[in-house]
């Protein structure tokens, strides 16, 4: 059985976007992700060394708003 014309140019069609793909995972990969390493490694080594401190200061301040408007709306579902 033999192919038809248009069904070889949709063939070198698809071969030739998959080779055009191949770079850009390539890019991807040698560009992008040392980059983002990079940041993520040098912004945690910025941080402030009581960082801990100011995580748990912040869910507490987190845990009593919460506390807070659920109480306040506790206040108004009870008649």
């Amino acid at each position: 059985m033999t192919d038809s014309p248009k069904t070889e140019f949709y063939a070198d069609r698809a071969v030739d976007q998959i080779e055009d793909f191949t770079p850009l995972i390539y890019k991807v990969i040698w560009r992008v992700w040392p980059t983002g390493f990079l940041l993520v490694f040098f912004g945690l080594w910025l941080l402030p060394e009581n960082t801990l401190q100011i995580m748990q200061d912040t869910e507490n301040f987190l845990r009593t708003e919460r506390l807070f408007t659920l109480e306040k709306a506790s206040c108004f579902s009870n008649p």
